[in-house]
């Protein structure tokens, strides 16, 4: 890098480099303007850098042969040259990255100006997406600054030299160096592709055959061309075909169709990663979606367990408490005489516990006690089991026409615990690498998604997808009348959604200021909620009305009934065995005692 250079220097400041001297003073710069020439040209226009408080670069070409100076991509850049080849050996591809693409060039010649050179150059610096590109050049006795404007009335892409500025009597007809060039497309087109991602992205057809296409991004899509005033070229495919990008450059799908420039744009549920941001251009996040874990419900109640459910545990507790407080007084009176039993019993009362059973059931009392205080007692127990039984039946209507589960999980921790699987597609396995669950991830293909989701309605798979939460919204909206999906509570990340283009896109800062003022006006958030109700996330069941009961409610009762003839026919064999053994033995010790009577 050279320093700058004395007036000393100045031997020969001709009149074009006098309208470059009164360019630089009327620039306002707040980066460093990099000048790139030869120490002759140098000093032709050292005098400019007189009165400038910016800094300045000075380079020669050289200076990208150089492998010992790294430099930084610069957005103000100056080109001295005598000749149109030297400009294009600077600008090869293999320079472009120490230049900002999307900044101002301003390219001073000290030959006159030549159309077919200035058309030729144009053409090649438009390819490279280079737009904002001034040259500095003598016409007989005028000095012209020219560019190209890309988007004309009736002509898209044009790159013919076109005078934007003239210097005249010592000074510029207009101090505007560098017009807006892409305020306004002129209705040219932008080949945009997109594919079928309810409910960003949907297509309709109408009944003469022609499609619809709506949905939060081509609401967006839609003002952005209003805006800019260009027109969409649309292509639509399916999901299957959004593509991959690794971080080497191998691409499959849209992705590969704009990294070859055959697109122009692709949008979509795309959102930003290491590869696509060093392959692609992009515009900033317009907005951020939840990764999610799909989840199956919790598993239903048996109707087993459902008899148990209209009581809490400790309510059951206290219950078995006083029943067994009631066995335990049994006990004890029926070693009292027969007096006191009575007195408590009632008269000829030979199976309390029966009758404890019978009470505690509200059934039907023949023999009461016969005295006050006991008959107190008894009435107070018979109100308490009443009120119990009233609540139970009340309750347990309800449980068996239900379909009250077990709460889902709600931790990854959880999951890991009962050995899940964690399926996620490979478009976004890259998101969850750093997760503490990664190693039981199983990376699989968009397609297989439609066959996993499914199998998450089953209580008993051991299986979270990771997607999404706009894809579960939109599942359970069109599917509330037949299942809903869940989603562990526990927070996982966020990705954010951008537009893809080409590298180095020309039209990235113009997108990126629109979109700008959309976010901040709330427009992009209105039309993205329009699509997404998160009321739809983890929805309640819904609530039913009273409905006639069938067995499948009663099936519990079937089951404590078969249990009870199965305990009671077990009891029966018992005591069978047992009056069998006793008689066995009362033959025994008769046959004994006659035996000795003889």
């Amino acid at each position: 890098m050279f320093k700058i250079l004395s007036k000393e220097l100045s031997t020969n400041h001709s009149d074009v480099a006098e309208a470059f001297d009164q360019m630089f003073l009327l620039t306002q710069s707040n980066s460093t303007v990099r000048i790139i020439g030869t120490p002759e040209l140098f000093r032709m226009i050292d005098k400019s850098f007189d009165f400038v408080e910016f800094p300045i670069e000075l380079f020669t070409k050289d200076i990208f042969n150089s492998s010992k100076i790294k430099l930084k991509p610069s957005y103000n850049n100056v080109i001295l040259f005598r000749d149109i080849e030297e400009v294009l050996i600077i600008l090869v591809k293999s320079n472009l990255q120490y230049f900002r693409l999307d900044g101002f060039y301003i390219l001073l010649s000290f030959n006159n100006c030549n159309e077919t050179n200035e058309k030729k150059l144009f053409e090649i610096v438009w390819k490279q997406q280079i737009f904002n590109i001034n040259i500095i050049c003598k016409d007989d006795e005028e000095i012209l600054m020219k560019t190209f404007v890309p988007y004309q009335a009736g002509k898209c892409g044009c790159t013919d030299s076109v005078i934007i500025n003239i210097f005249i009597k010592n000074s510029w007809s207009n101090e505007n160096f560098f017009p807006p060039k892409l305020k306004s497309l002129y209705q040219c087109p932008l080949r945009v592709a997109s594919f079928r991602y309810p409910p960003i992205i949907m297509r309709e057809t109408l009944r003469n055959g022609t499609h619809r296409y709506y949905g939060s991004e081509m609401e967006i899509l839609f003002l952005l061309a209003y805006a800019m005033e260009f027109t969409v070229n649309h292509t639509y495919y399916n999901y299957f075909h959004k593509g991959l990008l690794s971080e080497n450059g191998t691409a499959t799908g849209i992705l590969k169709q704009v990294m070859d420039k055959e697109l122009d744009m692709a949008m979509g549920f795309y959102f930003l990663n290491f590869a696509r941001a060093k392959h692609l251009s992009f515009t900033h996040s317009h907005y951020s979606v939840s990764i999610v874990i799909m989840i199956p419900p919790g598993s239903p109640y048996s109707s087993f367990e459902k008899l148990f459910k209209p009581f809490q545990r400790n309510v059951w507790i206290c219950l078995i408490v006083v029943f067994t407080l009631g066995i335990i007084v049994i006990f004890i009176i029926n070693y009292q005489s027969e007096h006191v039993k009575n007195f408590i019993y009632g008269t000829d009362l030979r199976t309390p516990f029966t009758n404890l059973f019978n009470i505690f059931l509200n059934g039907i009392q023949n023999r009461l006690p016969n005295r006050t205080f006991a008959r107190f007692i008894l009435m107070v127990f018979f109100i308490f089991c009443f009120i119990i039984r009233t609540v139970y039946q009340g309750s347990l209507f309800q449980f068996l026409q239900s379909d009250d589960r077990n709460p889902e999980l709600q931790t990854i921790d959880e999951m890991m615990k009962a050995k899940f699987t964690f399926y996620v597609r490979d478009t976004i396995e890259h998101t969850v690498k750093h997760m503490s669950f990664y190693n039981r991830t199983k990376v699989t293909k968009p397609e297989a998604y439609a066959d996993l989701i499914p199998k998450t309605l089953n209580p008993l798979y051991k299986g979270g997808i990771i997607l999404p939460v706009m894809e579960v919204i939109y599942s359970n909206e069109i599917n509330q009348k037949n299942f809903t999906l869940k989603v562990l509570k526990e927070y996982l990340l966020d990705i954010s959604i951008v537009y893809l283009f080409p590298k180095n896109f020309h039209l990235i800062s113009a997108l990126n200021e629109k979109m700008g003022r959309y976010t901040a006006s709330g427009l992009i958030s209105m039309w993205m909620e329009r699509y997404l109700d998160r009321r739809y996330v983890n929805m309640e069941d819904p609530v039913t009305g009273p409905r006639t009961i069938n067995v499948k409610d009663i099936k519990g009762c079937l089951e404590l009934l078969v249990i009870g003839f199965i305990v009671s026919i077990t009891v029966f064999l018992l005591e069978m065995i047992s009056v069998f053994k006793i008689m066995k033995f009362l033959r025994r010790i008769l046959e004994k005692f006659e035996h000795f009577s003889r």
